[in-house]
């Protein structure tokens, strides 16, 4: 996978969850510690950062909170990532990883991007990610009804760079302000 492809990736699973609830994504420099599973202070970081490095398992997504670590997306090192059909489908991955740095858990009644695991067969290439209507409903029984966006730097980052860092203004505020009411 190219990191051409993996922005595009992200930037559409981003796009997909803004098209059900006004999320807005914005993309900034990063300015946060290597990305790792340790915790950080999260003032003056980005509230989403996207990262890789050796996991057990292939991803994982942190659910909002107040610590740095809050809303992260890390993938395993060493995967032979796709974006098309196959069995490491990075678009699926990202989008279900994506779900619970949102804040949305597991579903484990209906078919959704939510399952815990994702059988890698639901997308077959960029622009061909979906929600399912029990995603939507647990998406917008958080952030409610809406289209949000997504704002991507205008100069793209270093190739080589590890980390895509976006940034979901407001709404993990609004998130936050829910938990605590």
């Amino acid at each position: 996978i190219t990191p051409a492809e993996l922005r595009a990736a992200t930037e559409e699973a981003l796009g997909l969850w803004a098209s059900y609830a006004p999320l807005r994504f914005i993309e900034i420099p990063d300015s946060g510690p290597g990305v790792s599973d340790q915790q950080y202070a999260p003032d003056g970081h980005p509230q989403i950062r996207f990262g890789h490095h050796d996991l057990p398992e292939i991803a994982h997504g942190f659910y909002p909170g107040d610590d740095g670590l809050s809303g992260d997306v890390h993938f395993a090192s060493g995967i032979p990532w796709t974006v098309g059909a196959g069995h490491w489908n990075y678009l699926e991955a990202v989008t279900h990883e994506l779900g619970h740095a949102l804040g949305l858990v597991h579903e484990l009644d209906e078919i959704a991007v939510m399952n815990p695991s994702y059988p890698s067969h639901r997308f077959d290439g960029l622009g061909s990610a979906h929600l399912y209507p029990a995603d939507i409903r647990q998406l917008q029984g958080i952030y409610g009804r809406g289209v949000g966006s997504v704002h991507p730097l205008s100069a793209a980052p270093e190739p080589a760079s590890s980390v895509l860092v976006l940034t979901g203004i407001g709404a993990l505020a609004h998130y936050r302000r829910r938990r605590s009411q």
